[in-house]
């Protein structure tokens, strides 16, 4: 809910895309010193998510969006990150696994101004230092799709578990959008009992509560103060865990870092545990709901924003 374009999609102006446009923040790649955690983490702390049906907020009938819908999707239990993968947790990969990111390796990341209409070059910038002074345990930022990929991988590994996804770095997916410069070819392997990113589906039942939902304004509650760091209360990205969970346990599922999906943004074929389109140009990164709308934005996978981490889930079975 910060500075990437959010769109929301309601049922009371039918429209196929509404845009919404964030405060925008100032962001200064300065240096800031701390401490990162590289000690040997607990597990990932995840809850369970009871299975069941959900109406999603919003569908894709072919290329259109829509909310006027009797669509309704079927998910079996799975496990969730109570918060988002944090700067500890990201900083014990990197160092463990001798892991630098894209923004490491190019130096730096180019952020939308969206009052110029321009992209601007953010020089030095990076998940240790993303322009303000964070904590441990602030969610990471300015990972990429890919990275949150290869950490999912990693976690796996070291807690015992079988990876999920397996990545091509050799060969190009022709299909991805020209503005991501990795276009590496991930699979998906449902059978897996290893850590991913959730699917969009998934996201969404999480953060309205799966089967313990209130369906309130803001998924959980009627007071955004009370579960959400925003712009109106924040100037950036705030530490995990300080405002009140949902139904489910889980915190920040509405504000503070938006969070990557596995889903290409398009069309899903199936309605039982659906995991997106085969191909695509851009993935969903979610960020919440306010009342009849769910906050989201399609953003190339390649595409590193100050505003946007991830946490992970892994299968019940």
């Amino acid at each position: 809910m910060r500075k990437i374009k959010m769109i929301m999609v309601t049922k009371k102006n039918k429209l196929l895309f509404m845009a919404i446009f964030f405060l925008l923040l100032p962001s200064f790649c300065v240096s800031f010193s701390l401490n990162y955690e590289i000690a040997a983490q607990e597990k990932p702390q995840l809850e369970l998510v009871k299975g069941g049906n959900f109406k999603p907020l919003m569908v894709f009938k072919g290329s259109i969006i829509s909310t006027n819908n009797s669509h309704i999707i079927y998910l079996d239990d799975f496990f969730i990150g109570k918060t988002e993968v944090t700067v500890s947790d990201f900083a014990e990969f990197c160092n463990k696994a001798n892991y630098r990111t894209k923004v490491e390796i190019e130096g730096g990341y180019y952020e939308w101004n969206q009052e110029e209409f321009r992209w601007e070059p953010k020089r030095g910038a990076s998940w240790k230092n993303p322009g303000y002074n964070q904590k441990n345990n602030y969610p990471v930022v300015l990972v990429d799709w890919y990275d949150c990929i290869e950490y999912c991988n990693w976690r796996s590994k070291i807690d015992g578990f079988e990876p999920v996804y397996t990545i091509d770095k050799n060969n190009k997916d022709s299909n991805n959008s020209a503005s991501d410069n990795r276009k590496w070819i991930v699979t998906f392997d449902q059978t897996k009992n290893g850590y991913r990113l959730p699917t969009a589906s998934e996201w969404e039942y999480a953060m309205r509560g799966g089967t313990k939902a209130k369906n309130l304004k803001y998924g959980s509650s009627d007071n955004v103060d009370e579960i959400s760091w925003t712009t109106m209360n924040s100037k950036h990205v705030m530490q995990t865990a300080t405002k009140k969970p949902n139904e489910l346990g889980l915190y920040d599922m509405l504000g503070n870092a938006s969070e990557w999906c596995w889903d290409w943004f398009g069309e899903n074929t199936t309605t039982n545990n659906p995991i997106g389109p085969t191909a695509g140009r851009q993935r969903w990164v979610m960020n919440g709901m306010e009342d009849d709308q769910l906050i989201f934005i399609p953003l190339s996978p390649a595409q590193p924003s100050d505003q946007v981490g991830f946490r992970i889930v892994r299968n019940a079975k």
